[in-house]
């Protein structure tokens, strides 16, 4: 046997995952190895159990988990074969939000198209978990079934840094790249600073004043972290002065949106420039401003988004779009993970998005369309 594959079948007793869970991951690596295809026949049994110098009863266990996978399958006196599956090196993704309707009309399933469309250049194939908010449990009973092995690499999508699998995947020095609004290794970094300071910078041109500002939050950007961000983003001397309500992500966010503008409004709170950071929640927003105008109430009359994917567009009302080419950000995060899945030390570890502008004067055709940026 060479060097190599001793590498690759070597155990380690000291880790913390079963011997079987470790012969699962190692036959994943000898498959890669040996470049086996959909149909290459796997060693016996007995002869996996030499080379790993462990009982066969351990190696069956660790073929029953690739089986389960669909990596692997056997045939009744002939033995245990890779499928067309298994053939090919699989990244896990890993979405700890809600799976929208694959309409191309939602950040999700549109990144996850670009992710799946970069991976395939280099022949790594992809798989999707999504967690709903009520299953906050799906993901770690996941973890310990001990269905993590088998994959080349994982994608983080709506998971923090503290998240139970992210650190487990961590733990087992498994690749991984995240998508996140925190400098972290092994990520794609979001600067919403620069998008503030896009936004407000814009609105600044227009004179100074009051501006409400709509921003979705969660457990690793709390409303005060925004409002932090958001008043250091103030230009200097600009007079503009922000006030920031939070929208937590497991909200309906395009209702609260709504139901915001319109409470602001009944308030007298609402300003007359309107920046929102979220699409969805932006959606539910200028639906608002469209009911208010319609109605004769005051209205915001200049809107600033900080748009993922769906355009939103209040017919007559001029809005400043502020967002990032989807394609790029999906480049970049492959670019990561596959230089991981290498173990190459030259290869980057984060890279930062930037954002961008463009201008829509109310008429739906100032807007580009985000899927082929």
């Amino acid at each position: 046997m060479s060097t190599e594959l001793q590498s690759i079948l070597s155990l380690d007793e000291v880790r913390p995952e079963p011997l079987f869970q470790q012969v699962a991951d190692r036959l994943v690596r000898f498959i890669q190895a040996k470049q086996l295809g959909g149909g290459d026949q796997l060693p016996t049994a007995r002869e996996l159990a030499q080379d790993f110098a462990v009982n066969e009863l351990t190696v069956r266990r660790g073929i029953k988990i690739l089986v389960q996978q669909g990596l692997l399958y056997g045939r009744q006196g002939k033995g245990v074969f890779v499928t067309r599956k298994g053939g090919q090196p699989h990244v896990l993704w890993i979405c700890g939000q809600p799976q929208f309707a694959a309409s191309g009309q939602t950040y999700y399933p549109v990144i996850f198209e670009s992710v799946r469309r970069e991976l395939a250049l280099h022949g790594v194939g992809i798989e999707s978990l999504w967690e709903p908010p009520q299953d906050p449990g799906a993901l770690r009973d996941y973890c310990l079934q001990g269905s993590m092995f088998g994959y080349a690499g994982f994608f983080f999508l709506g998971c923090g840094p503290q998240s139970g699998l992210v650190r487990h995947v961590q733990q087992q020095q498994q690749p991984y790249v995240m998508l996140t609004d925190s400098r972290q290794h092994w990520s794609v970094y979001n600067d919403n600073r620069q998008a503030y300071r896009l936004g407000l910078g814009e609105l600044a041109g227009e004179g100074g004043g009051r501006v409400t500002i709509l921003t979705l939050t969660d457990a690793a950007s709390t409303l005060s972290v925004r409002q932090r961000d958001i008043a250091a983003a103030v230009p200097p001397g600009s007079g503009l002065a922000p006030e920031a309500l939070g929208i937590e992500y497991d909200q309906h966010l395009e209702a609260e949106g709504y139901r915001l503008i319109m409470e602001l409004a009944s308030q007298g709170r609402l300003a007359e420039r309107l920046f929102v950071t979220n699409d969805l929640i932006a959606k539910g927003a200028s639906r608002a401003v469209l009911a208010l105008r319609c109605g004769g109430e005051p209205a915001p009359s200049r809107i600033v988004v900080v748009a993922g994917i769906q355009q939103v567009i209040p017919l007559g009302v001029p809005v400043t779009y502020v967002g990032q080419d989807v394609r790029e950000e999906a480049r970049q995060a492959v670019n990561i993970l596959m230089g991981a899945m290498r173990d190459d030390r030259d290869a980057p570890t984060m890279a930062e998005t930037r954002f961008y502008m463009w201008h829509d004067d109310g008429d739906g055709q100032g807007a580009p369309d985000l899927n082929t940026t």
